[in-house]
């Protein structure tokens, strides 16, 4: 009797950083963070704090949830503030 091996699951860059803790950060784009949290939805706000909101993703790929921050506007710094 042969067992075939099951492919292993589509994972988006987040859950694969979540599946192995030795991996270095990735970068995403805003695009992506937009897309797995309804565009930074208020209906996805799960907690609130500090430094910002927490929202909840849910990864295109993997359909894994995840927890976003969208960090509050006066913290991101003059790296993140559009050109004028």
């Amino acid at each position: 009797m042969q067992f075939v091996q099951e492919p292993a699951p589509a994972l988006g860059p987040l859950s694969l950083v979540l599946q192995d803790t030795g991996r270095p950060p990735v970068d995403v784009s805003i695009e992506y963070l937009n897309g797995i949290t309804g565009n930074f939805a208020v209906a996805r706000v799960i907690g609130k704090g500090a430094f910002g909101d927490v929202h909840l993703g849910i990864d295109t790929i993997s359909n894994d949830f995840l927890a976003v921050k969208k960090m509050n506007s006066h913290l991101r710094g003059p790296a993140a503030t559009p050109e004028t």
